[in-house]
């Protein structure tokens, strides 16, 4: 598992460095990202990262442990959602990893 949480703080750490100038500190729900700022570079980096935490979760399911999967599921549909910039209706990745949980 310690694998697994590596490359999970890896992609989290490349979504940081990749919002750190866009986020903003909502007081309740805390950070707010706004994706309308990011290139389309960075968009498409975000969505490498949403698939790679999705295929770590598959990967996670298919050894039995499913309440990691469902976490590792839950980021990478968060990134893909900012990936896609909140059309998430309009996202067949987002589909797919709906469709898993």
């Amino acid at each position: 598992l310690n694998s697994y949480q590596q490359v999970k703080k890896y992609c989290l750490h490349v979504t940081n460095e990749l919002t750190k100038h866009h986020t903003e500190v909502d007081g309740e729900d805390g950070a707010v990202i706004d994706v309308s700022a990011l290139s389309k570079a960075a968009l498409a980096k975000l969505a490498d990262a949403g698939d790679a935490m999705h295929l770590i979760g598959a990967s996670l399911g298919g050894y039995g442990f499913f309440g990691e999967e469902m976490e590792y599921y839950k980021e990478a549909l968060r990134l893909k959602e900012l990936s896609c910039q909140g059309n998430i209706d309009k996202s067949v990745s987002a589909s797919d990893t709906l469709h898993c949980m």
